[in-house]
């Protein structure tokens, strides 16, 4: 029963010294890419333009509802100084047709601001696209075997960044978004 239990540990033991040199000499040979989305979001053309659109729409946007919001404000001033020139009955209506137009704006305000969202989001997805191929591209055009987000990691070489690379390529590609 000892022998037994002896060839066993051996075994394992053998058997581990084995799996871990093949381990070691299976991962000596990865190769590694690391790329930072923030500075691709950063430095990208597709992306700069992407912002500028939706800042731009955004200003246009603000500047609807500050508009909107004094000619309700001054509403609201000329119905509380006509109060007492107008009827109850005539004051109830004025108030509601005014609560009526504010609600009306709200939900195009509401609206407009969902278009600039999702133009924004639609946007993202196709430079998301984009670089999902062009980094395709450089792993097999390189033979990289593993692909990081800087984000995802502590400490690296920066011969590893191919960051540059992929923007270079996703201006050349994508110079604009439809």
């Amino acid at each position: 029963m000892m022998k037994n239990s002896l060839r066993l540990v051996f075994c394992l033991l053998i058997a581990t010294v084995f799996s871990q040199a093949a381990y070691s000499e299976t991962t000596k040979n990865l190769k590694i890419a690391i790329i930072d989305r923030g500075k691709i979001e950063k430095e990208s053309v597709a992306f700069q333009k992407l912002l500028g659109q939706a800042e731009s729409s955004w200003g246009e946007y603000l500047e609807k509802i500050r508009k909107k919001e004094t000619a309700f404000r001054e509403k609201e001033q000329e119905l509380k100084s006509n109060s007492k020139k107008l009827t109850p009955k005539k004051l109830e209506v004025a108030k509601t047709k005014h609560i009526t137009a504010v609600e009306e704006f709200q939900k195009e305000a509401s609206s407009q601001k969902m278009k600039i969202d999702n133009m924004l989001q639609n946007g993202r997805k196709v430079v998301y696209n984009s670089l999902s191929k062009i980094i395709g591209e450089i792993v097999n055009d390189q033979s990289i075997d593993i692909v990081l987000w800087k984000a995802q990691t502590i400490h690296f070489d920066k011969s590893l960044d191919i960051t540059d690379l992929v923007i270079k390529k996703l201006n050349s590609d994508l110079p604009t978004i439809k």
